[in-house]
């Protein structure tokens, strides 16, 4: 009977030893369950290498859609519709000044305000037409009249949550839609500004040899149909397609006034193509990067992503036609295997324009914001030099989720730059990347080395 007695005993104790277990592994999950799906994932594979698990050794490659989704912003309210204002039209629309940022149509952006005036705009602007206008407005009003800004759609907001300390302010996610010259501006009684703004019409032309065809030989025209995925469409059941018309290349060079490769300049089809190169070539252009085929959606994907001044994006904004838009970036591409990236302030080197690489589907440049609502683009880049860290790593409120982000400045004039970004698993791929603040670099081209002797080292760099 002893012996039975103990045996219980010792089951007993073995029972309750597996039920604390099973409380202390099922607190564990609940602690997890707050942390986003890449952080539990890379923690249950860093306990199972603890563990001895059969895991050893294995890679996670960063998830490149994440950095678009800006899951640092928390949960979100997606919004339906979409408001399309009519080209040539005059509109009235709420306009943000947003100094130093340019809005490209089809750009993503983030936005934070605090201010309640602010707020209750973008309330009024949900409850209607979900659209407002973003321009970069200078200190002097005089200036502002024909100015070019973007309409931007709102399609996630965000209220804010008392429980969480990380959650201030109201919250926006919006994407650049329509562009507008500024007529007037009036200051509302709650300090918001209205603007008096025209639509501006995006001028699509047809193939430049299509009036000079043989109309008897249309019949021998081939289709090439190509599937287009817009932005923003993920998930929809309807495919989308660009249709290439191939005209008889003999026919048209006899009928033509002007010679075949005049025409071939202004082939929206051939830029295409040959951007798609200049990408490849400049190293932008890879297979974890989706760069769009259409004309237009590929102009401004290249005035978002390229490191260029803000002057040059304002001036690829003015332009009405895609093919002339695609001509001025072709001709700013073809410059780029010689551009360096500098510091802003003290024109120190800091990396090579080879060294830019994507961490996000949409490119090597986004729009983020920090907990104080400033708008950053960053541009990524797989190293840097003449750069020193301020403080240490941190996890929280990070635009790539798993990764740390430490504050970078230039080494000669303590210029904020940007951040390094370091990877918060050894399991976990690229270990670290840099992301430079698009308004505190500048892009410059090198001279050949040949290009002058005797000519001062500076005279050697062209500042674009």
């Amino acid at each position: 009977m002893e012996e039975e007695e103990n045996l219980v005993s010792e089951e007993g104790e073995g029972e309750e030893e597996e039920s604390e277990s099973d409380e202390e592994e099922s607190e564990e999950e609940n602690n997890r369950e707050g942390l986003p799906f890449l952080h539990r994932l890379l923690l249950r594979r860093d306990n199972d290498n603890v563990g001895g698990g059969a895991t050893g050794g294995a890679t996670v490659n960063f998830d490149r859609t994440l950095p678009g989704k800006h899951t640092y912003f928390g949960t979100e309210v997606e919004v339906e519709g979409r408001t399309i204002l009519e080209e040539s039209q005059v509109q009235t629309v709420p306009l943000i000044s947003m100094p130093g940022f340019i809005l490209m149509p089809q750009q993503v952006f983030p936005l934070t305000v605090f201010h309640p005036s602010v707020i209750s705009l973008l309330r009024r602007v949900l409850s209607t037409s979900k659209t407002f206008g973003v321009v970069n407005l200078q200190a002097d009003s005089a200036v502002w009249k024909g100015l070019v800004g973007t309409t931007a759609e709102i399609f996630e907001y965000g209220e804010e949550d008392p429980t969480d300390h990380t959650s201030i302010g109201f919250k926006v996610k919006a994407r650049g839609r329509q562009r507008f010259k500024l007529m007037s501006t009036r200051r509302e009684v709650d300090g918001n500004l209205t603007g008096t703004v025209v639509m501006l019409p995006e001028i699509k032309l047809e193939n430049p040899m299509y009036a000079a065809r043989l109309k008897s030989c249309d019949r021998f025209v081939s289709w090439n149909l190509e599937p287009i995925t817009p932005p923003g469409s993920a998930g929809s059941s309807e495919t989308e397609y660009h249709v290439t018309i191939n005209h008889p290349r003999q026919t048209l060079d006899a009928l033509a006034p002007f010679p075949a490769w005049v025409y071939r300049m202004y082939d929206n089809q051939r830029l295409v193509c040959r951007l798609h190169e200049e990408l490849r070539n400049c190293g932008i252009l890879n297979e974890d990067v989706t760069v769009p085929r259409d004309p237009e959606q590929l102009s401004w994907w290249i005035a978002t992503n390229i490191p260029i001044q803000n002057h040059q994006k304002e001036f690829l904004l003015g332009i009405d036609s895609s093919v002339q838009r695609l001509r001025a970036e072709l001709s700013l591409l073809s410059l780029c295997r010689g551009r360096v990236l500098a510091c802003k302030e003290c024109s120190t080197e800091l990396a090579h324009q080879s060294d830019i690489f994507s961490m996000s589907r949409e490119g090597p440049s986004g729009a983020f914001i920090n907990p104080g609502g400033h708008l950053h683009e960053t541009l990524t880049l797989y190293k840097a030099k003449n750069l020193k860290l301020v403080g240490t790593p941190c996890l929280e409120y990070s635009w790539f989720p798993g990764y740390a982000w430490t504050i970078i400045e230039c080494v000669s004039c303590f210029c904020h730059i940007g951040w390094k970004f370091t990877a918060g698993s050894k399991a976990l791929k690229p270990e670290q990347f840099y992301g430079f603040s698009r308004k505190s670099i500048e892009a410059k081209i090198e001279a050949p080395e040949d290009g002058g002797a005797g000519q001062n080292s500076e005279d050697n760099i062209i500042v674009m």
